[in-house]
């Protein structure tokens, strides 16, 4: 990367890299974890789940570190057996709704929404609720991060935490 960043300009977006000739673009994700957790807090909800991306992803832990604040602020307890490790992908969000189920009976009852680190954990978070016969948003909402093209497209659509990608694209070029 530092040999390409010598003969081209390079622009990083999503993090921040230091290298000579790289210049990085990053964006708060602290503040859309805190919008995307204070979303279903206003709407009254207390006993959120949370699906992280990997561990090793730092994005990921910092829109953790936003849900865990806020509830903190709230006076919510967190409930470390509410947050689950997936991988970004829609199958990791419908993994941690099968690993609800176990924990809180397949109804899910016990719990009143789902924050998704970023929307195709939360997509795949909401086809496996849909598909237990669970209803989104009236039994359990569920928020996302990025506001995918596909989040749009669900049903019902996904509410998530915009990153404007397009915004994020003209101010790197």
């Amino acid at each position: 990367l530092t040999t390409l960043a010598q003969s081209l300009p390079v622009v990083v977006t999503g993090r921040t890299l230091q290298a000579p000739g790289l210049a990085s673009l990053n964006f708060d994700n602290f503040e859309g974890g805190r919008l995307a957790t204070h979303h279903l807090l206003q709407q009254g909800h207390r006993r959120i789940a949370f699906i992280s991306g990997p561990a090793v992803n730092a994005e990921s832990q910092i829109r953790e570190r936003a849900y865990h604040t806020l509830l903190e602020q709230h006076g919510i307890p967190a409930e470390e057996h509410c947050v689950f490790t997936g991988t970004f992908m829609m199958d990791s969000g419908a993994q941690a709704v099968r690993s609800l189920a176990k924990r809180f009976g397949a109804r899910l009852e016990q719990l009143d929404a789902i924050v998704a680190a970023n929307d195709n954990m939360a997509i795949g978070a909401m086809d496996e609720l849909t598909r237990m016969g669970v209803s989104v948003p009236d039994a359990i909402a569920v928020v996302g991060f990025d506001d995918i093209e596909e989040a749009r497209l669900t049903e019902p659509s996904l509410t998530t935490a915009r990153q404007p990608l397009t915004r994020i694209g003209t101010e790197a070029v």
